[in-house]
């Protein structure tokens, strides 16, 4: 419940920022200061393949983005990207939460144009590291977690995607991207996993 509302809350906040927006901001060629903070928020689908056993799949996980950047030119931005993806689901009162992470090093290019609108659209990728969570957890009479147990998983993590952004004022954009992740980890409870987000995006940039 708190996922989807945070979902919703992020949706309708992009939403507004679009429909306030200038249309000469929106317009206008995307420029990108010294720095670049963003948020993300979203759903994806994924799934979580074990060492034996059958895969886990869902197409309903909930995703969040923050990254910072640091332009290196007009068409390229390098940086720390951390995205998750998070499934829950219950089992004779039980909950089980599926969980994986990426922490990525990351570099941003801008492929067409800088001088039109086509600077908004731009490819990403990165390697670093993955991580993955497996928990149970019980529910008392208030609905609060009780015999929390989990489990961890390290790995690599890859990360592509591509996304498009323009502005709303003439330091904050917003758009939209999509971003496909891979994390090996050869552990006892997953052996490897991916997942693809679909994510609202808002983008703060700075000298």
């Amino acid at each position: 419940m708190i996922l989807r509302t945070l979902f919703t809350t992020s949706a309708l906040a992009c939403a507004l920022l679009s429909g306030a927006a200038p249309s000469a901001f929106a317009l206008e060629p995307v420029t990108r200061g010294g720095w670049t903070m963003g948020l993300g928020l979203g759903v994806g689908h994924g799934e979580i393949v074990p060492p034996t056993g059958d895969s886990f799949y869902a197409k309903d996980g909930a995703s969040h983005t923050i990254l910072v950047l640091r332009s290196l030119s007009d068409r390229t931005r390098a940086g720390i990207a951390w995205q998750t993806w998070l499934t829950e689901r219950g089992n004779n009162g039980q909950r089980i939460r599926r969980s994986m992470q990426t922490v990525t090093a990351s570099g941003t290019f801008v492929p067409g144009a800088i001088h039109n609108a086509w600077s908004g659209f731009y490819l990403r990728g990165g390697v670093g590291i993955a991580q993955g969570r497996y928990s149970t957890a019980d529910s008392d009479e208030h609905g609060e977690d009780i015999n929390l147990q989990k489990k961890d998983q390290t790995g690599i993590a890859f990360q592509g995607g591509l996304g498009y952004e323009f502005h709303v004022t003439s330091t904050i954009a917003t758009g939209m991207n999509v971003m496909a992740n891979y994390a090996g980890y050869e552990d006892e409870l997953f052996d490897h996993g991916w997942y693809v987000p679909v994510s609202f995006t808002l983008n703060w940039s700075f000298k």
